[in-house]
């Protein structure tokens, strides 16, 4: 008999609750989409794991921010609703361990639901990807020679 997913325990999401981390991964890197956009910023774990090269034990955690420029208290509330169940369905488990701002826009609202996720979804796989140097760091490193 299969397990029936309504009563399998899903693993908790972290989340930022504080103003002093938002204010943190505010510092941080920002990848933009047109429904959101995602800031994060790369957290202290301490020892990695030698085979994943992640940190055991330290899942990323995520805060959602909806301004009034959005809505009125319904809408902001249910652009929120829509974002964590968006969030709920992407494996959390395969991200680095970092802190994760989602701003959104007025388009999570009136989007899709697989649009939203698929828009999420790029959204932390850009914030994965390794960063290229960039030319003027290379230039910078390379000896002036005469």
């Amino acid at each position: 008999m299969a397990p029936d997913p309504q009563t399998q325990p899903q693993t908790k999401r972290q989340i930022l609750r504080k103003r002093q981390e938002f204010l943190a991964v505010a510092a941080g890197r920002r990848v933009h989409a047109p429904l959101l956009t995602l800031q994060y910023w790369a957290r202290d774990t301490g020892p990695t794991d030698e085979k994943t090269g992640q940190s055991a034990g330290i899942a990323p955690r995520f805060g959602l921010t909806v301004t009034k420029k959005t809505g009125n208290s319904v809408v902001r509330n249910r652009i929120r609703r829509r974002l964590r169940a968006a969030l709920d369905q992407i494996p959390c488990s395969a991200l680095p361990p970092q802190d994760y701002v989602i701003i959104a826009r007025q388009g999570c609202l009136t989007a899709t639901f697989h649009n939203l996720v698929d828009a999420l979804n790029q959204a932390l796989q850009k914030s994965c990807r390794p960063l290229k140097p960039s030319t003027t760091a290379v230039h910078a490193a390379q000896p002036l020679t005469k």
